[in-house]
C-alpha cells in the first residue's frame, strides 16, 4: 500500500527535493506555480495518480488546449513535467532529471520480485548499461501505468492492458517503440 500524503505535502516534499538538486530559479518558478495550482485545485484531498490526471484535464480545459510549440510551450509543458513527477515520485521514490535518476526506484510490493527477477536476468546475460536502464524506464511507465488503471498486482496485468499500454507509444520514434515492446514483452 502506498503512503497517504496530502497534495499539498507532497508538493512541498517534491518541491524542497527539487532545490536540493539546484534546479535553476527558472525551473523552479515555473514546477512551483504548477504545484501551488495543483494544491488549490486538490483543496485537503490526498494525492493520487488519478487526482494529477484529473488537474491536468480541467488545465487543459480551462486554457482551451496546449500549446507545444512556440513561444509558450514551455509553461505549458511544466504541467505535464510537474505532475509527472509528482506521479514517479510519490509511487517509486524517485527523481528523473534529464537522464540520471536520484533515489532508488522503489517498485510497489507486488511487482517487485518479478521486476528484480528481471532486471538481474538481462545482467546475467550479458545486458549493457544503456539497455539495462532503457528497460528500467520503460517497466517504471508500465508500472504508472497499470497504477492509472487500478492495477495493483500481476494477477490483473492482463493482454488487453498490454496492447493499451503499447499504444501510448503512437508519435514516438520507431526504435523507441521497438525498445518499449521488447522490455514489455520480455518482462
Amino acid at each position: 500500500m502506498l503512503r497517504q500524503i496530502k497534495v499539498a505535502d507532497l508538493c512541498k516534499e517534491l518541491e524542497s527535493k527539487l532545490r536540493n538538486l539546484h534546479y535553476s530559479e527558472d525551473s523552479m518558478r515555473r514546477y512551483s506555480k504548477v504545484f501551488r495550482e495543483f494544491t488549490e485545485y486538490a483543496g485537503d484531498c490526498d494525492y493520487s495518480q488519478s487526482k494529477g490526471t484529473d488537474f491536468l484535464v480541467w488545465k487543459f480545459q480551462q486554457l482551451g488546449g496546449f500549446v507545444t510549440s512556440g513561444e509558450h510551450s514551455k509553461n505549458e509543458m511544466y504541467y505535464f513535467r510537474a505532475i509527472r513527477s509528482l506521479a514517479e515520485y510519490y509511487n517509486f521514490g524517485i527523481l528523473f532529471r534529464l537522464h540520471d535518476f536520484h533515489g532508488e526506484i522503489v517498485w510497489p510490493e507486488p511487482f517487485k520480485d518479478a521486476t528484480l527477477e528481471f532486471l538481474r536476468y538481462e545482467v546475467e546475460y550479458g545486458c549493457s548499461h544503456y539497455p539495462y536502464d532503457r528497460c528500467r524506464f520503460v517497466i517504471k511507465d508500465f508500472i504508472l501505468y497499470l497504477d492509472s488503471a487500478g492495477v495493483h498486482d500481476l494477477d490483473g496485468v492482463s493482454p488487453g492492458l498490454v496492447l493499451r499500454f503499447t499504444e501510448t507509444t503512437v508519435g514516438l520514434a520507431p526504435v523507441t517503440i521497438a525498445e518499449r515492446l521488447s522490455a514489455v514483452g520480455q518482462g
